[in-house]
């Protein structure tokens, strides 16, 4: 199932990248970056304080997010956990972004660190993740999160 959403993510990618020709650069992409970067901000802060408003209005309404278990969620269960203190940010940290603007798509990568409290599992290890946000309704909204956790070398 897993492999298939990867999959999936990656054939959509591919597909709005080809009907965009390029990934953009110069001036446009700047301000896109800056504007993902922003709202990626506002959705870090938002987990560590539970802010159920900001993640429903950053989140699409076909969000998809796979976890470092590698379980599938939807919107409602990302709202829902959070809102319930089944997963909890207790810190987290954001760095290392590499953002790649297609027209009204953005794919970005980053590294997460912190401490991350599910379903009383306490997970401290540091995370890389693949984040895709559309431009929907002249808003960008993030589609897809998927995180990883960093092997010990």
């Amino acid at each position: 199932m897993l492999l298939r959403l990867g999959a999936v993510v990656l054939l959509a990618v591919s597909l709005v990248g080809s009907s965009r020709a390029q990934e953009l650069t110069g001036d446009k992409a700047e301000q896109v970056t800056k504007e993902i970067l922003k709202i990626e901000e506002e959705r870090s802060q938002a987990l560590e304080r539970g802010d159920i408003a900001t993640l429903d209005r950053i989140l699409a309404d076909d969000y998809v997010y796979v976890n470092v278990f590698g379980e599938l969620n939807a919107k409602s269960v990302r709202l829902a956990t959070t809102k319930s203190g089944v997963s909890k940010h207790e810190s987290l940290k954001e760095d290392d972004f590499r953002v790649h603007v297609y027209g009204d798509t953005v794919v970005m990568t980053g590294r997460a660190s912190g401490v991350v409290n599910y379903r009383g599992k306490i997970n401290n290890k540091d995370r890389r993740f693949t984040n895709v946000y559309i431009k929907q309704g002249g808003q960008w909204r993030l589609v897809s999160h998927q995180a990883t956790t960093i092997a010990e070398q």
